[in-house]
């Protein structure tokens, strides 16, 4: 997730205004990626709320929170990592 290092609490960036590698700001330009900050960000959102966190940066700092948090994702079918993305087509809907 898009999570804040700077001691900021209760951010959650989710447009174009992430901090990233050159590559993942690349790919940021592109709709696709855009959206997904957007959809990371409100489902971290939302997973802090059912765990009466007002902060997301607990589950940045806890790797149990953090692995429950990746595992609710990828429930969600949301990739984790380029490994098995890149070169293939996305699935048609």
């Amino acid at each position: 997730a898009f999570l804040t290092r700077s001691g900021a609490a209760n951010i959650l960036p989710g447009a174009k205004n992430i901090g990233a590698t050159r590559l993942a700001s690349a790919s940021a330009r592109m709709h696709p990626t855009e959206w997904l900050a957007g959809e990371v960000a409100g489902s971290l959102a939302a997973f802090c709320i059912r765990r009466d966190f007002s902060d997301p940066n607990p589950v940045r700092d806890n790797a149990e929170l953090l692995a429950a948090f990746r595992a609710e994702l990828a429930g969600y079918g949301i990739g984790l990592s380029w490994r098995g993305i890149i070169g293939k087509a996305p699935p048609n809907p």
